[in-house]
C-alpha cells in the first residue's frame, strides 16, 4: 500500500467511526499527493458534510474532486458525491445525469 493511500484509509477509518476532525487532519496530508489522492480525499470531505446534513458545503467539495480527478475511479467517486448531493437536494434529473442513468 502507497502511503497516499494509507493515508486514505486512515481517515475513511476515522470517518467511519465519526471522528470527523481525525479524519480531515489526516486529509490535510494529502494536499500535495497525485491528483488522483487529492480528490479521493475532497469526494470524503463531502461525504462527511453530507452526513452531517451540509449539503451546499459537500457539492463544493464533490465539485472540486470531480475537477481534480485523474482516473476512472477518483471521477466515479466524485460524481456518486455530486449525484448523493443532488438527492439530498430533491434534484432528481440532476443526479440521473451524474450517474448517466
Amino acid at each position: 500500500m502507497t502511503q497516499s493511500a494509507a493515508l486514505w484509509s486512515d481517515a475513511a477509518e476515522a470517518g467511519a467511526r465519526g471522528d470527523y476532525l481525525a479524519a480531515w487532519a489526516t486529509l490535510d496530508l494529502l494536499v500535495d499527493a497525485d491528483p488522483r489522492w487529492q480528490s479521493l480525499a475532497a469526494s470524503m470531505r463531502g461525504s462527511h458534510l453530507r452526513q452531517i446534513g451540509d449539503v451546499r458545503a459537500a457539492r463544493g467539495w464533490d465539485a472540486q474532486a470531480l475537477e481534480s480527478a485523474s482516473d476512472a475511479e477518483s471521477r466515479a467517486e466524485a460524481l456518486i458525491g455530486l449525484a448523493a448531493d443532488d438527492v439530498a437536494d430533491a434534484q432528481a434529473a440532476s443526479a440521473r445525469s451524474h450517474l448517466a442513468l
